[in-house]
């Protein structure tokens, strides 16, 4: 991994999208993890931007997002799968049945997170040599999945196994 210095946010922004671009031409069936928050919301303008421009497609590719509040409907625009729908999902190629996010409604959250790790597994062991992208959030007070929200929800993940996903050099 290496470190890019930019000059403001939008650099970043572009710069990031160019690096998530690139793999995806190298790769159309990679599988990418993604994040939420502020901090990648240019950079998802900059990749819509590209994909509306037919510069990359997203019709093989597989996301993962690694956390959900819980409870909460996907509904809530405070939930990461609005989130991303709001952001990313619903201005591409992508299929619904690539997208994998930790369901904020399930009936058991320990048991939707077991079941999320499972098809993050599932999904690298059926490719050789898979592109683990993971990009991480940077917000003003760093990125804590773990942590409370001001609703009250509780967000569960995953655990950091190397094994499920890496960091892009971002």
């Amino acid at each position: 991994p290496s470190v890019s210095v930019c000059e403001d946010y939008k650099e970043m922004s572009e710069r990031a999208a160019r690096i998530v671009a690139s793999r995806m031409i190298l790769k159309p069936d990679a599988i990418l993890g993604l994040a939420t928050g502020s901090t990648p919301i240019g950079m998802y303008d900059e990749l819509v931007r590209m994909n509306g421009e037919k510069v990359i497609d997203f019709s093989k590719i597989t996301t993962f997002n690694l956390d959900e509040y819980y409870p909460i409907s996907p509904d809530n625009d405070q939930s990461y799968r609005y989130f991303m729908q709001d952001n990313l999902f619903n201005h591409i190629d992508l299929p619904a049945e690539n997208v994998h996010i930790p369901c904020g409604d399930a009936p058991n959250g320990d048991e939707e997170a077991a079941r999320k790790m499972q098809e993050i597994n599932d999904a690298y062991d059926r490719i050789k040599n898979p592109e683990k992208n993971q990009g991480p959030g940077a917000g003003g007070q760093g990125y804590n999945p773990y942590g409370q929200n001001p609703y009250g929800q509780q967000p569960y993940g995953f655990p950091n196994d190397p094994k499920t996903y890496g960091y892009t050099d971002l």
